[in-house]
Order: structure tokens, then sequence, then C-alpha cells
């Protein structure tokens, strides 16, 4: 039991990782922003230059205390693990965004989702969350009984999508963002469900 706890924290612990890697090493430097509460942060570096890992912590953490009851201790502690583990991700990727990793918007999109949909993947496949928009329609779910959470998730991601508009001033980055979510919503599905097969 213990092996499986160590075991599922590394590997939320890497995922968070990759989810740093693809938004500073290839989102925040086009301002795409592939939905997720992640996506609403690099639309909010691009405008008020507060940092993805601040940016992660102050929305989340409020989420997480409104969540606390709602979930189980496993899920409590794997959520607020992420929550962190995230931000430390985003911190100490921070150096990517300066560096002229890729030169083309649309490799920037394919790497970074399927970075990330690998990343959020292997973090579902453990029954773990990084907390985000996931988070927040558990809540809602729970006070709105005929809202279903993959529906909340779909609205929330469709704004914050068109929102990466405001990042850059160019429709193209709402293209971007689109594609690099189809990319990550892909290549996450194909892993959580190879890992289900697994067990």
């Amino acid at each position: 039991m213990k092996k499986k706890w160590i075991g599922d924290f590394l590997v939320i612990s890497l995922g968070c990782l990759m989810i740093g890697v693809a938004f500073n090493g290839f989102f925040d430097r086009y301002g795409m922003a592939p939905g997720g509460l992640s996506g609403l942060f690099v639309i909010i570096n691009h405008i008020l230059h507060i940092d993805l890992w601040i940016s992660n912590l102050v929305f989340n953490i409020p989420l997480y205390i409104a969540a606390y009851k709602i979930l189980s201790k496993e899920e409590c502690l794997k959520t607020l693990w992420g929550i962190l583990a995230c931000s430390l991700a985003f911190k100490a990727t921070a150096f990517l965004s300066g560096w002229d990793t890729v030169n083309n918007p649309w490799v920037a999109c394919a790497l970074g989702g399927i970075l990330l949909g690998t990343g959020t993947g292997i973090i579902f496949s453990v029954k773990g969350s990084t907390g985000g928009t996931g988070l927040l329609a558990t809540i809602l779910e729970r006070y709105i009984k005929r809202i279903s959470i993959p529906k909340i998730m779909g609205v929330a991601d469709g704004i914050i999508v068109l929102l990466s508009v405001l990042s850059s001033g160019e429709w193209m980055t709402a293209v971007y963002s689109a594609a690099a979510l189809g990319i990550v919503v892909w290549v996450s599905d194909r892993i959580i469900e190879r890992c289900r097969k697994q067990e």
C-alpha cells in the first residue's frame, strides 16, 4: 500500500513536470491557452505579467478549500500534492519561456499538446488531480445537480480558448489553442484507456 502511494505521488510529480514544460516551453511564448485554469494563467501572464506558478496557487488553493469536504481522503491528498507539484513545476521550468525552443506555432502547439496530454493522462491514471477546472466542476456539480462535470469543463475550456485572443491580439492564437486542446484530449484519453486495460 505504501509503495503504491509513493508510486502514485511520483507519477503525479512527473506529470506536473511535463505540464510545466508544455506551458513554459511551448504555449506561453505564443500566448496559447488550451483550456483549463492553466490556460487562463497564460492569458493572465501575458496581460498582467504574473508568473504561472503564482496564479496556480492563488486560484487553486481557495478551490481546494471549497472542495475539501466533498473529496475523499485519497483525493484530498493527491489533489493537494498535484496543486503544489504543479506550482513547483511552473516555477522550475519558468526559464524555458525565455528560450527559443520552437519557432513555429504549429510545432509548439503539437509538442505542447502531446506533453500536456501525457502529463494530465498519467496523473488521471493514478486518480490524481492538479485542481483547475476539474476541481471547479466537481464543486459546481455538488450544488447544481443538473449540470455534469464534462459539460462544465467543456464550457470553461471553450471560454478560455476564446479568451486566448486577448493575450496576443490575434485570432490565430485561438485556433492554435483549440488545436492544442484537441491534441491534449486525444492523448490523455489514449493513456487513461490503456491504463484501464492494464488494471
